[in-house]
């Protein structure tokens, strides 16, 4: 199989514009699996939403390396601008090929390889092309919008595990922020670290009096721009964006800022749509291990039929029952009984994490405040030949 992407590095233009003094780039260090204060569940999940972003230039040729997070599971992904394109935030691009906003491939390609696995090296998977987002702010919005291998049809639905966003307005000082991506300084796998909100700052090309940014402590180093900052609930908060030399300041731009260009993206009727696979096209193979699944659907209210974002699914055991799970007193051993979780999206869509064995029988249970759960022994039967993602039908929640 052949990819058109050329695996050659050449940081210099896509850093060209930084000056001496901001090094743009996210929070840097050694991988830290286990992080104080961040679920096991929700660091897995906010492990899976982080990819590696490459930019590219009109060849296809590979600029250096950035982050980014999978915000909507249609293929949405949320970065920094200057992972694919020129902002004059940092200075204007001294070859003077690049206006501000101006893109560095003419189709607004970028590659993107998402992470399957924390210990191994993200793998380019897929095309993404821009669709939004503000040069002035620092940030772009791709989406998926084929394989990176000729000749593979895009899978649908795509095999992506989203993160849950937060309002950031409600972050104080001193919390504890995570940081995900790919910094050089981390190796090829994804470094996780941990610091503190430090302050807030007003952080854009022409700034208008209203923070934007949050000040975090940490070192810097290129390559994190553009991924994941989540609080200790494992909710994004913002993008990791800059910092400057010697102060062991990072800027992570504000969530609420991004959302805007998250949701006009959604809206938007010309954006491309994910492809159908085509009837002599190859299947794209899944995501996800042999004899493994994701599962993909959607919690909605029982009489309007509208999305309920704030809905969780727990997947039980094969060998525990519902019964056994909500008897345990112990939150360790509690923990110990779940095999995966699922949490949805603003629109109400879940995938569920980490992947579940097929040819197996799991109880399961689905729960909103202010809704009534509903309860499933042994209700999610998946037979031995099911692979990759699964779509479900969608599970409804009556108000109490």
């Amino acid at each position: 199989m052949r990819s058109s992407i050329t695996r050659g590095l050449r940081p210099e233009r896509l850093f060209a514009a930084v000056t001496t003094l901001v090094l743009v780039a996210g929070l840097a260090g050694g991988p830290r699996a286990a992080q104080a204060g961040l679920p096991d569940d929700k660091l897995q999940r906010a492990v899976l939403a982080t990819a590696q972003v490459l930019p590219v230039d009109e060849k296809k040729q590979v600029l250096g390396r950035c982050s980014g997070t999978v915000v909507n599971p249609a293929g949405l992904i949320l970065t920094n601008f200057h992972c694919v394109g020129q902002t004059d935030l940092y200075g204007k691009d001294e070859t003077g090929k690049y206006a501000h906003g101006q893109v560095w491939n003419p189709e607004g390609l970028v590659a993107i390889a998402p992470t399957l696995d924390a210990n191994k090296a993200p793998k380019v998977t897929y095309w993404a092309k821009v669709v939004g987002g503000t040069a002035d702010l620092d940030l772009a919005v791709l989406k998926i919008d084929k394989m990176a291998t000729d000749g593979e049809a895009l899978p649908n639905p795509l095999p992506l595990v989203p993160v849950p966003l937060a309002n950031s307005d409600a972050v104080k000082l001193q919390e504890d922020v995570f940081i995900f991506g790919y910094p050089g300084a981390g190796g090829n796998t994804i470094t996780v670290t941990s610091g503190k909100i430090a302050g807030q700052s007003d952080f854009e090309l022409k700034p208008d009096g209203t923070n934007d940014a949050f000040k975090v402590d940490g070192a810097i180093n290129p390559g994190n721009s553009g991924g994941l900052a989540t609080n200790d609930k494992g909710e994004m908060i913002g993008v990791p964006t800059a910092g400057r030399s010697g102060t062991g300041i990072g800027t992570v731009r504000m969530m609420n800022a991004a959302v805007p260009y998250i949701d006009k993206a959604l809206k938007d009727p010309k954006l491309p749509t994910p492809a159908q696979p085509a009837e002599a096209a190859k299947p794209a193979a899944p995501a996800v291990e042999p004899g493994y699944v994701l599962l993909r659907g959607q919690v909605v209210d029982a009489d309007t039929k509208e999305p309920i974002p704030a809905a969780w699914l727990v997947i039980l055991k094969p060998d525990v029952s519902l019964l056994d799970w909500l008897d345990e007193e112990d939150e360790d051993a509690s923990d110990e009984m779940v095999a995966a979780y699922g949490y949805p999206g603003a629109d109400g869509t879940y995938i569920t994490f980490p992947p579940l064995e097929s040819g197996k029988a799991y109880s399961f249970g689905v729960f909103a405040k202010g809704y009534s759960p509903r309860l499933f022994d042994n209700g999610l039967r998946l037979r031995a030949a099911d692979v990759g993602v699964i779509k479900l039908p969608a599970i409804e929640l009556r108000k109490r």
